[in-house]
């Protein structure tokens, strides 16, 4: 049998395209862990790509040679991704002393009691050259704009982890290894970066700052901030119980705009627009024109593209009406969002639990369909409650070994909330919008948004009062992380092997 099945993968390109796909992905993995030399890199792939001309019509060694290729690739593109602190051409040679310099800024993000920038450095104060960045912490007030060109004066800091948080990983994902706390800032005279994209962006986030504004008169508060947060991104206005209670209760997904959040939100979208009677293709394009609007709402380039690539690549599967044979698409989506940056894989939370997602709802709804068969699906409770679910499982395991935090109600709460985010969602950016042009009309659907923030806080409060409710300080290994997903997909090829799964 095993023979036979690796004779079935060698006629197959896509089968080998996958396993190219996956060598990329094994290399930039083992790439964290040690380094190869670049000269050694270059004689192993050459040695592959003699092996592999030579052995070219030998089915059985093709992919086999092909993969090695693929994964010294990997290899070597997380390699050249790392910071070289002696060149002092990078911002980070500067660091632990202090440095004046000029930048522009690439980020904003307010909290409740500070303002962290993002500086794309530019040059020293001496008029040297200079590339990277510097995230510089500040207070509420004076505000900057994106696009706002800064001469700064601070200490230069190498981020340090703290508890148990790897913050300096954190913060690599975004290409930082510099912090400054204490700056001196000076808005310089030529005060805006006057390229065209960057006006556009400039412009889409004043945009966002108004319907934020919005949202802040329409509404009451804590109902304005979550809505903030779930619509646009921003959770700075959530104070730190409030998210506490969001985490123990297991729905912090729900305001964080992320791959696995939008991936969710998509799914349950496309399937409303499905059972009323718009035609599969139809409601595919209109599901990623509401993804494309979404994203560029966020602000936050990188994370918006991610979201919106791994939200697309759900949509095409369902689209094709092909979701339990569509793990090609899937891998294709991460190893392009892994050579433009490959430290997402072991350095980006929301990338893993994006990727595991939607590997949940790709092979584990067939699975519980075929067991809930009997169960009628009334206004479609059952779909959302099976999707829920299937994501849920696929996420759990990370979600533990991040956060050290088991939430034993997630599944009660989340099949209770999610059903009511895509309308929510849709209907806070329309009141939003309304809120620009008619704060009377704003507030009168804002008291509609109130009832549906208001009821997903009234489902958390009452979820926390369960005994046993959540179990903090649960701490688990990779090797657990790593058994827990073996006995996942264990379950899902014997379900696949016994026809549970209709092929």
């Amino acid at each position: 049998k095993v023979k036979m099945r690796w004779e079935e993968i060698t006629d197959s390109k896509s089968k080998i395209f996958l396993i190219c796909l996956l060598g990329f992905v094994a290399g930039v993995a083992i790439s964290n862990f040690f380094r190869i030399g670049d000269f050694i890199i270059f004689c192993l792939v050459l040695f592959l790509i003699i092996l592999l001309i030579v052995f070219w019509q030998n089915k059985k060694w093709r992919p086999i040679i092909l993969w090695g290729v693929f994964l010294f690739f990997g290899i070597w593109r997380l390699q050249i991704g790392l910071p070289d602190y002696n060149d002092a051409g990078q911002i980070y040679h500067y660091n632990n002393q202090p440095l004046k310099f000029s930048g522009l800024i690439a980020n904003i993000d307010e909290r409740i009691s500070n303002q962290k920038l993002t500086i794309k450095a530019e040059k020293l104060i001496n008029g040297q050259k200079i590339k990277g960045k510097v995230l510089i912490t500040i207070g509420l007030y004076p505000k900057y704009h994106y696009g706002d060109q800064l001469e700064i004066d601070c200490q230069l800091e190498k981020p340090e982890n703290f508890q148990d948080f790897d913050y300096e990983k954190y913060l690599a994902r975004y290409d930082i290894y510099s912090l400054c706390q204490f700056a001196r800032l000076k808005v310089a005279p030529a005060n805006r970066d006057p390229s065209l994209p960057k006006k556009t962006f400039s412009l889409i986030l004043t945009f966002k700052n108004k319907l934020l504004d919005g949202l802040t008169k329409a509404i009451n508060e804590p109902q304005a901030s979550i809505l903030q947060a779930m619509v646009l991104g921003n959770r700075g206005g959530i104070p730190r119980e409030l998210l506490d209670k969001f985490s123990n209760s297991g729905i912090s997904h729900i305001i964080a705009i992320s791959g696995m959040n939008i991936t969710i939100i998509v799914f349950l979208f496309m399937q409303v627009l499905i059972n009323l009677g718009v035609v599969r293709q139809k409601a595919f394009w209109l599901a990623s024109a509401g993804i494309l609007i979404f994203v560029l709402m966020i602000g936050d380039q990188a994370s918006a593209l991610r979201a919106a690539i791994m939200g697309i690549v759900v949509l095409y599967a369902q689209k094709i009406g092909r979701l339990n044979n569509s793990l090609n698409a899937v891998i294709f989506a991460a190893s392009l969002m892994l050579l433009i940056n490959p430290k997402l894989l072991l350095s980006d939370i929301g990338f893993q639990l994006s990727f595991m997602a939607i590997l949940g709802l790709i092979y584990l709804p067939p699975i519980f369909e075929k067991y809930f068969a009997k169960i009628s699906d009334r206004g479609q409770i059952k779909a959302m409650a099976i999707t829920t679910i299937s994501a849920q499982i696929m996420t759990l395991p990370l979600i533990i070994f991040y956060f050290h935090k088991l939430s034993l109600v997630s599944v009660f709460t989340n099949a209770l909330i999610l059903p009511l985010i895509p309308f929510l969602t849709i209907w806070g950016l329309a009141n939003a919008l309304v809120s620009l042009f008619s704060l009377w009309l704003g507030q009168v659907m804002g008291f509609v948004s109130w009832l549906g923030v208001g009821y997903i806080l009234r489902i958390v409060e009452w979820s926390l009062k369960i005994p046993f409710a959540y179990l903090e300080n649960f701490y688990i290994n990779g090797f657990i992380v790593a058994g827990l997903y073996g006995l996942i997909f264990w379950w899902i090829f014997r379900s696949r092997a016994n026809n549970v799964i209709i092929k």
